[in-house]
């Protein structure tokens, strides 16, 4: 069965330059329905993040954290800005750190593609 993940694209920098960036999330999927709620998910997470953050200031719909969005660091309102739970096939959510999201960072595009299989060793080329 195919298997999917999660490409962002995003720009990064500092105060003297920026860049485009390119990264996948750490998980993989199978089930198509599941993982374009977890892409539906980093989009709602990032509005939230840059309403919070003053960039849409004020969004009324999206004002509060997404219902969806629980963290184990509920004491600390920066940190909990930069992780977002996705759901799994198997029914769990995996937290993970956001990257695209960060004073510099800007999403620019989140998309599902196919997990490109490991180079497994068996061509030879003459």
């Amino acid at each position: 069965m195919a298997k999917y993940t999660i490409n962002i694209e995003y720009t990064t920098g500092d105060s003297f330059h920026s860049e485009e960036a390119e990264d996948t999330v750490d998980l993989e999927w199978e089930d198509m329905a599941v993982i374009k709620i977890a892409l539906q998910r980093i989009k709602e997470h990032y509005k939230w993040y840059k309403n919070i953050n003053g960039y849409n200031r004020f969004d009324p719909e999206i004002d509060e954290r997404p219902k969806w969005h629980k963290t184990n660091m509920e004491n600390n309102t920066f940190n909990r800005q930069h992780v977002i739970n996705l759901p799994m096939d198997d029914g769990t959510e995996q937290q993970i750190g956001a990257f695209w999201c960060g004073h510099f960072e800007t999403l620019n595009a989140a998309e599902i593609v196919l997990v490109k299989p490991e180079f497994d060793g068996m061509r030879v080329t003459f």
